[in-house]
């Protein structure tokens, strides 16, 4: 290695530095800026939007009453609480998350709201940026709780259609309609009704439509994930980050197969390095900065919290859901329809019929086995929400009733390689015609 390509890779790497701290330096200056909204607005909707939640219960099943299709009211209690207490009157509280007293049922705290401006705090839930509460506290000064599911309900559909028209003019119909079959399959309509759920979609959503601008700027790639990891950390409240590496890196791989250009194992690889790193860095970051500047300890609390969720200090009560295969065999229920077991027996009989289709047509189409090994690299790719699942099997365990939608990079990454597995030699992606007519 020349002295000028070491000069390159070391100003390559100040390059990543200088934007990780850059973004964390604007996303806690959102977060103050989010503390000087006017206070009296939101806590008035969140008042009004108390005796709503209440009433929807606590994690009501809807729609066809399976588990998959459970909301969780208790997440969205805590994103209100949490937004309405990170105001200006305590500036710390930007780092601090702090959380009113609770009943024993959750969603009936907000009533505490109703008989004081300033309910007792009595938890600081330091472990997450919370970096929903800029947005949340926008909106609550305009809306209430249930006219924020309406409008929430109209921007992700109209997102999911801006992106299967992306994809459509992008790379083809196919790769489009198998897109939104995979999103249709994860019930999107369950999804897009909860800040909690569609926090995570809505920025994948957003990452894959800026993918055709970064296939044309290939130094961009991995400094685009990095930066997508650590906005997920900073947005999510933990439900299914995995989508947004997974999704856009399946689009822009689809990119490259349709302009011939080869897949590249080691890109794909180090783009993974960086947004786990840009992810696991910015979790450490909110740590680090709420120990030096507030009196919690959140490095503790926050690593404390990590070594439980993965099983490396176990917590007895919750003995059972350290269970990778536990955890997998739920995750499959509940996407199927548990507790409905004809709902297995269907998903069972669809599967069956796809591979006899695929078998069949690839035998049509008379190329060599080694043609399987081709496009690979997407099926490698569909099996990291299983991964993480394996990775993360306590929380995927209690809370597979959401989680489980991290399946959706499964399933589009299995059905495109089916679908750039199974076209004769020569064709178009695109048209599926000879590429030499």
């Amino acid at each position: 290695m020349n002295s000028n390509e070491k000069l390159r890779k070391r100003h390559n790497i100040y390059i990543y530095i200088y934007a990780f701290l850059a973004t964390v330096l604007l996303c806690l200056l959102l977060l103050i800026a989010a503390a000087f909204l006017p206070q009296s607005r939101i806590l008035r909707n969140v008042k009004i939007s108390a005796d709503m939640i209440s009433a929807e219960g606590v994690e009501p099943v809807c729609w066809d009453y399976m588990g998959a299709s459970q909301l969780d009211t208790v997440s969205e209690t805590l994103i209100l609480m949490h937004s309405c207490e990170t105001n200006k009157s305590d500036l710390s509280s930007v780092l601090t998350n702090p959380r009113i007293a609770c009943s024993e049922n959750v969603i009936d705290s907000l009533q505490a709201y109703k008989q004081s401006d300033s309910p007792e705090i009595v938890e600081h839930y330091v472990r997450y940026w919370m970096g929903f509460r800029p947005f949340v506290r926008l909106l609550l000064t305009v809306f209430h709780y249930w006219q924020i599911r309406r409008y929430l309900t109209i921007a992700a559909y109209t997102l999911f259609a801006t992106v299967i028209c992306s994809v459509a003019k992008w790379v083809d119909i196919k790769s489009a309609f198998l897109f939104a079959l995979s999103i249709i399959l994860i019930r999107f309509n369950i999804v897009c009704q909860l800040l909690q759920y569609s926090v995570c979609f809505l920025l994948a959503f957003c990452a894959m439509l800026l993918v055709p601008w970064l296939s044309t700027r290939k130094r961009y790639e991995g400094l685009f994930f990095m930066e997508l990891g650590m906005l997920t950390m900073y947005l999510d409240f933990y439900t299914t980050p995995i989508i947004t590496f997974g999704l856009p890196l399946i689009y822009l791989n689809l990119l490259y197969v349709k302009r011939n250009e080869a897949l590249s194992w080691k890109q794909t690889a180090k783009d993974a390095a960086l947004w786990m790193i840009g992810y696991g860095g910015m979790w450490i970051s909110k740590l680090v900065l709420t120990t030096l500047f507030t009196d919690i300890d959140a490095i503790r609390n926050g690593f404390l919290s990590f070594f439980q969720r993965v099983g490396i200090q176990k917590v007895e009560s919750l003995s059972e859901c350290y269970n990778a295969i536990g955890a997998l065999k739920k995750v499959a229920w509940v996407s199927t329809g548990w507790p409905d077991k004809a709902g297995i027996k269907v998903a069972g009989a669809v599967l069956a019929v796809v591979v006899l289709f695929a078998v069949i047509q690839f035998l049509r189409s008379r190329q060599p086995l080694k043609a399987l090994k081709d496009h690979v690299l997407f099926l490698v790719i569909a099996c990291l929400p299983i991964l993480w699942f394996v990775a993360a099997a306590q929380p995927t365990y209690i809370h597979a009733y959401f989680q489980y939608r991290g399946i959706v990079v499964a399933l589009w990454g299995c059905m495109v390689y089916v679908m750039l597995t199974i076209q004769k030699q020569g064709e178009s992606p695109e048209t599926g015609n000879s590429s030499g007519k």
